[in-house]
């Protein structure tokens, strides 16, 4: 269900004209990542609500995070969100519901659409624009479509002073693929171009299976842990974070699915222990180390 919510509303409501820039920008040239916080208005109600909204880069043009909707009455809803910013557009959809308090079938979270512009006056950073709801919300990963759940509205974000990606670890960023949540369990820095890893069952065979991306590219499909290690070589060859991701099958006979990734450098054996299940895939990050140090 969330992957089909995803790929409709990323496929249909990716372009979008907004303008307010007259010159092209990447998204690397505005301060999109960090925390923004402001208020959400709806133009059939007189209610406001608090939002917070965290962004990050993908890539250029990508951007991806999680925007909190909290009520008055403390009732809040927290999605995933992913967006782009290309010629002077800048968009983002809700794209999965992480968690929620105070829904219910009769008032469902909206799935909103935003459309934004960044400005900067005098010393803060504002994004302001309009959403919109494409008939469509969801309440405890149930998609309901085919009526008009919210009437648009506006909404207006300051970006937080002080807070930049210094202030969390890179594994702390909430990321999304293949329908699934992406929990990052380990950073690793390497001396080498080219490592080759290589997959084995961390725990008792149990028939767990495992599809492994690197970098979003598929590299294994469908292999079956055992105690035989499967070897697989990747290329770190930048200092830019190379993303591979686990992502579980089935979860065996025996629950979660527990895999072990290990590799040799200089002649030393380095293993992650990773832990994965079918909602949630398994994050490791590699980073070349500075030829400096």
């Amino acid at each position: 269900m969330n992957y089909r919510m995803r790929k409709f509303f990323i496929t249909t409501y990716i372009f979008f004209f907004l303008g307010g820039l007259s010159f092209s920008l990447k998204a690397q040239d505005l301060p999109f990542e960090g925390m923004w916080r402001g208020f959400l208005s709806q133009s059939d109600k007189g209610l406001m609500y608090e939002i917070i909204t965290k962004l990050y880069y993908e890539s250029d043009s990508t951007l991806f995070g999680t925007s909190k909707i909290i009520s008055k009455t403390g009732k809040y809803a927290e999605f995933y969100i992913e967006g782009s910013y290309i010629d002077n557009q800048l968009n983002f959809t809700d794209i999965h519901l992480m968690k929620e308090s105070g829904g219910s079938l009769d008032q469902p979270w909206c799935i909103k659409n935003y459309f934004a512009e960044i400005s900067l006056n005098k010393d803060k950073w504002e994004m302001k624009g309009e959403w919109n709801n494409p008939d469509a919300a969801v309440f405890n990963d149930q998609y309901l479509q085919g009526k008009q759940y919210c009437a648009p509205g506006k909404f207006h974000l300051t970006k937080v002073k002080g807070f930049t990606n210094a202030t969390e670890k890179d594994g702390d960023k909430v990321r999304y693929f293949q329908g699934r949540l992406i929990e990052v369990q380990d950073i690793v820095e390497v001396n080498s171009d080219t490592i080759t890893l290589n997959f084995i069952d961390n725990n008792q065979i149990d028939n767990d299976t495992i599809t492994v991306f690197f970098d979003k590219k598929l590299i294994v499909k469908q292999h079956g842990l055992t105690y035989d290690n499967l070897s697989v070589p990747i290329v770190v060859d930048d200092e830019d974070e190379h993303l591979l991701i686990i992502y579980a099958n089935n979860t065996g006979e025996i629950p979660p699915n527990t895999a072990a990734v290990y590799f040799f450098e200089n002649g030393v054996k380095r293993e992650i222990a990773v832990r994965s299940d079918t909602s949630k895939s398994a994050g490791i990050i590699f980073k070349r180390k500075s030829k400096t140090e």
